[in-house]
């Protein structure tokens, strides 16, 4: 009897560029979100808005990400998970564009709370975890799981210095358009994510 790390249907190549792909894309995605507190002050100085209209925001990001991530699994599930994923990576870049162009209120929550919010639902755990379930052997889906879930820690020690950094010596825009160029890396990581 062979024994397969992988799902019937996905030959090791295969497995390696999902799991790769869903864990690159994690990383970049949960790390950027997890930087927002970052932006704080600058924004709302930069913008001449309050601390409650920035917190708003992230709250209608968490609100917008948790109710949509049963519509994003079941359009995942009727038209693949690649396309989620890109589309979600897509979605992402636009709304941190949005942000970036915000002169007030409406703007940050258009952006950054319901587009990054949406574009989360794509990105993050949901969708990056169904397809490296589906990748993987019953027998290893607990410690594959267990490492793509990981990746996501990983990111905010690469997205939280950039941000840092960059905000303290060019400002907030410049490290929203960094933020952009992270995108641009999670594309390919999300096309590799599902069929």
């Amino acid at each position: 009897m062979t024994y397969s790390h992988h799902q019937p249907g996905y030959t090791n190549a295969q497995t390696v560029s999902v799991l790769t792909g869903a864990s690159v894309m994690l990383t970049i995605s949960m790390g950027m979100r997890q930087t927002w507190g970052l932006f704080v002050t600058p924004v709302t100085q930069d913008l001449g808005i309050t601390i409650a209209d920035f917190t708003l925001a992230i709250a209608i990001q968490n609100f917008t990400w948790g109710l949509t991530q049963p519509l994003i699994g079941a359009f995942a599930d009727k038209f693949g998970c690649r396309l989620m994923t890109v589309l979600g990576t897509f979605l992402y870049a636009a709304g941190l564009g949005v942000t970036i162009l915000a002169t007030g209120p409406i703007g940050l929550w258009i952006g950054l709370g319901l587009m990054v919010g949406l574009a989360l639902s794509c990105t993050a755990l949901s969708l990056a975890l169904a397809a490296t379930a589906r990748a993987v052997s019953a027998a290893k889906r607990s410690l594959v799981l267990g490492t793509v879930s990981a990746a996501g820690s990983i990111g905010s020690f690469i997205a939280a210095p950039l941000a840092q950094g960059l905000i303290s010596t060019d400002g907030w825009v410049t490290a929203m358009v960094a933020f952009l160029g992270l995108c641009a890396v999670m594309i390919p990581a999300a096309y590799f994510v599902g069929s």
